[in-house]
């Protein structure tokens, strides 16, 4: 697992389903939990991913899904909007 601020990213974050915290944020976003995402990004989760190009950034995936708390949630912690 990989270390997240210095702590166990899996301590942090138990029943992971993937095996990143960038993946992990892609993970709550298509939930639409807010919340996890929030403490994602705060331990360091990156708001601009793109999986390799794989993904849908994380903002898109939002709006297509019409969660706007989650769109703000990202564009406040400085997601790309372009």
């Amino acid at each position: 697992m990989l270390p997240v601020n210095g702590s166990n990213f899996a301590t942090i974050f138990p029943g992971l389903k993937n095996d990143s915290i960038d993946s992990e944020l892609m993970t709550a976003i298509k939930e639409g939990n807010t919340k996890k995402a929030e403490r994602l990004i705060k331990h360091g989760a990156n708001v601009n991913y793109d999986n390799n190009g794989y993904d849908h950034s994380p903002l898109r995936t939002a709006v297509d899904k019409g969660d706007l708390l989650m769109a703000e949630l990202l564009i406040e912690h400085g997601a790309n909007v372009n």
